[in-house]
């Protein structure tokens, strides 16, 4: 039928308009049309359509059948739209159809994309008690969901059971496997599956190696960084800039790579200004949509190594600039109120809403996690945000939080891990004059406050577990600032004030200071948690003011919470927001 030879070329506009024709000729469209109609909007990742000629199929009472299935999860899975995924699935599976090994792995990767792992697991469980056989497809997404829930074994038994089942296992579900061993630093077992590939196949490609540097990045093994780097070159692979910073990274903290670093850290400027290049003509380019966001994310981590070490030089700057930083800056500012008064593209669509609350899903915004550390000052200062370092809460923040970590046992690793971020708030009110000649001065009445916050598919990829030590580790948090000012932490809810504050605090966060989907969930992040109780407390309390507010952190900010310290501004005009941090190379040099 004509609709399916539009759905292939990927055509879906035409293909629902010659779906639209054929009832003007009074040609009844049939399930199979309407599927390749359905299909077309699943390729074009417009789940609402798809749903919308579902409609119209019941409405022309055609039964839908699996392929309707399939093609519906799957929209849903390419919108990331969980949900959806999962009520469309329950409701068709409810009448006379019978899932398929296509409509259970669109499932579970809808679930997986979406961060929801744990009901990714659950469903791959079910698809095989119902006798649905999984194949490479399925087993490369639920890997990948153990990835994602830092479950490196459960990763390497399902590997079994695939090759157990006679089945190949791809590239791309190796690939996952060794991104959750290497997530877990488990390189010794990282190295015996790429050992594995090398005998049987799939031969291992870039993002093979590249995810076994960021195995060697995280535990510091420069010497088997080295001996990578050397067998791709073997391998006729070029390393790319996520392989060169990971062992770059590798090698910097080690005196006794001293003779291998400079090599690899003129290597990585090089491969690094290329990508930035590329980058820039890429965002130039008529339907690009502005760039990868992959690019502009491993770009900014790159970065941020290299302005570490003071190896940044005007050339790499200058390219980030161009991709990232200008049309990121535009966004923020309009966040913060500051920008023009006309529409940016992107910024003023409307917020997608999701079970977790309400998320900005603009495009510069989602591209990257972060601005890495000298351009996140620049927007800060840009924002008006900045904190001047001579201030003299700086001393008092820092000693907050080094409290906080030593009581919960803090242990710096060599990545940053979302739980063990901390960010230190205070802020002062304005005191109303008895006196009619005098003017309001700044209150002494202050709270302070600190959060150490494990975030859903944090980047220690510790999605949304709440153990008995995170539990520890809130009454250690709040043993320490105790008389300083409140917790909340652990990616629990704002349990340690008031009911009404803690509703006043959920209000604010999903009508004021949203945060930015990027990769995953990151409603919870510490500063976001610091900001929203001082808006719950200038909810909850009446009475002044608040004048000024100060916040720090214990980590580079990403570009979640320097949007939301943006909303933060926008949501009380008249305050002076100061916002500081910390690197993570800061903290471990501390900590040590």
């Amino acid at each position: 039928p004509l609709p399916s030879a539009r759905a292939r070329g990927g055509q879906w506009e035409r293909a629902i308009a010659l779906l639209t024709q054929m009832q003007a000729w009074r040609i009844a469209p049939n399930t199979i049309t309407c599927n390749a109609a359905i299909s077309a909007c699943e390729k074009a990742q417009l789940p609402d359509r798809a749903f919308m000629l579902l409609g119209e199929m019941r409405r022309a009472h055609l039964s839908p059948d699996v392929i309707t299935l399939s093609a519906l999860v799957s929209s849903c899975e390419k919108g990331q739209r969980w949900d959806m995924a999962l009520q469309v699935f329950h409701d068709l599976c409810g009448s006379t159809i019978e899932p398929n090994v296509v409509a259970f792995s669109a499932l579970i990767s809808a679930c997986d994309k979406s961060q929801r792992w744990e009901l990714a697991l659950h469903l791959f469980d079910g698809m095989l008690a119902q006798s649905v056989q999984p194949n490479d497809v399925t087993f490369s997404t639920v890997i990948s969901a153990c990835d994602r829930g830092q479950r490196w074994e459960g990763a390497l038994h399902l590997l079994t059971d695939e090759l157990a089942r006679g089945l190949q296992p791809g590239i791309q579900t190796y690939n996952s496997a060794l991104s959750a061993c290497a997530a877990a630093s488990r390189l010794d077992c990282a190295i015996q599956l790429l050992q594995g590939m090398r005998a049987r196949g799939p031969q291992p490609n870039d993002v093979s190696y590249s995810t076994l540097l960021t195995a060697c990045k995280r535990s510091e093994a420069w010497g088997a960084a080295v001996e990578l780097l050397a067998e791709m070159r073997a391998a006729t692979l070029e390393p790319q800039v996520v392989a060169l910073e990971a062992a770059f990274s590798a090698c910097r903290g080690s005196p006794e790579a001293a003779e291998v670093a400079p090599a690899v850290l003129t290597e990585l400027r090089a491969a690094l200004r290329g990508m930035l290049g590329r980058g820039v003509e890429a965002r130039g380019r008529p339907g690009s949509g502005g760039g990868d966001g992959n690019l502009a994310s491993t770009a900014a981590q790159t970065l941020a190594a290299l302005q570490e070490e003071g190896a940044a030089g005007e050339a790499e700057h200058q390219a980030f600039r161009r991709m990232v930083y200008s049309p990121v800056l535009p966004r923020l500012r309009l966040l913060c109120g500051l920008g023009s008064s006309e529409r940016l593209h992107g910024v003023a669509e409307p917020l997608a809403t999701t079970a977790a609350g309400a998320f900005i899903r603009d495009g510069p915004l989602v591209r990257q996690f972060g601005l890495s550390t000298g351009f996140t000052v620049a927007a800060l200062r840009a924002c008006g945000l900045q904190a001047d370092e001579s201030q003299r809460w700086l001393p008092l923040a820092r000693l907050r939080t080094a409290q906080a970590q030593r009581d919960v046992d803090f242990e710096p690793s060599p990545e940053p891990a979302a739980n063990l971020i901390a960010a230190f708030s205070s802020y002062t009110r304005q005191a109303s004059s008895s006196s009619s000649s005098s003017s309001a001065a700044a209150a002494s009445v202050s709270s302070s406050a600190a959060a150490a916050v494990a975030v859903e598919s944090a980047p220690d990829r510790s999605a949304g577990r709440q153990s008995a030590h995170d539990e520890i580790s809130c009454e250690s948090w709040g043993a320490a600032l105790l008389g300083a000012g409140r917790v909340s932490g652990c990616g629990t809810s704002l349990s340690s004030t008031s009911p009404a504050a803690a509703a006043a605090a959920r209000d604010a966060g999903d009508l004021l200071l949203r945060p930015v989907f990027v990769d995953h969930d990151r409603s919870a992040h510490a500063e976001r948690k610091a900001l929203l109780r001082v808006l719950a407390e200038q909810e909850c309390l009446g009475g002044p003011s608040v004048q000024a507010v100060r916040l720090f952190v214990t980590h580079t900010l990403c570009i979640s919470c320097l949007a939301v310290c943006c909303q933060f501004l926008r949501a009380l005009p008249g305050v002076r927001l100061s916002v500081a941090f910390d690197t993570w190379d800061e903290q471990r040099r501390w900590a040590g």
